[in-house]
């Protein structure tokens, strides 16, 4: 049976939408539920792993006053001291099935030790915290890789398919990074350049 050209168009055009609408979409709006310090003598906030500041094309530069988020370590520059583990959490903003996350990691040149590196992933269904569930995997925590230092780090996509507990991920809301430790960085610092999640 033959369709008018018109139909085929049609046709196309309906294929082309579910195709768009059944592939993990970017979370807009993400906000900063809480962290548990940040330099704020620098301008290295939390909020910058959501902004988009240092972002281009897909990239994070390397200069991290105004673009990174980095804890207080040991109190030398900042106060009260955030001695390893730190944490930040993030709010979706209302619950998604979340597919995956794509993570910058601390980027300041001679400094990329100062980068997350074994982290615990907390999910709540809820705005409370106090809802937080692990998720599970075999060492159960993850290793987020080093930055490079340059001007052009790419960052790499966190893997959840090791997730054992994964019907969590259908409605979350909220995301906690428990960052257990650094890449070895003096002074217990610990940042992020910036994170973005991914959604059915």
């Amino acid at each position: 049976m033959r369709f008018p050209k018109f139909a085929s168009a049609c046709v196309a055009a309906t294929l082309t939408l579910l195709a768009a609408t059944s592939s993990a979409d970017v979370v807009t709006g993400v906000a900063i539920k809480d962290y548990s310090t940040q330099l704020t003598a620098f301008d290295r906030a939390a909020s910058h792993t959501i902004d988009g500041s240092g972002l281009s094309g897909g990239t994070h530069d390397n200069n991290p006053n105004g673009a990174m988020w980095q804890t207080n370590g040991d109190g030398v520059y900042g106060s009260p001291a955030d001695l390893l583990p730190a944490y930040i959490t993030f709010d979706l903003g209302q619950n998604y099935a979340l597919t995956g996350m794509h993570i910058w990691n601390y980027n300041e040149p001679s400094n990329t030790d100062r980068g997350a590196g074994n982290v615990e992933i907390l999910i709540s269904n809820t705005t409370n915290v106090a809802d937080l569930v692990h998720l599970d995997n075999a060492s159960f925590n993850f290793t987020f890789a080093q930055a490079n230092g340059q001007s052009n780090n790419g960052g790499f996509d966190l893997d959840l398919s090791q997730v054992t507990n994964d019907a969590i991920l259908q409605t979350a809301r909220l995301v906690r990074f428990n960052i257990l430790s650094n890449h070895g960085g003096s002074n217990d610092y610990v940042g992020l350049s910036e994170v973005q999640f991914t959604a059915a």
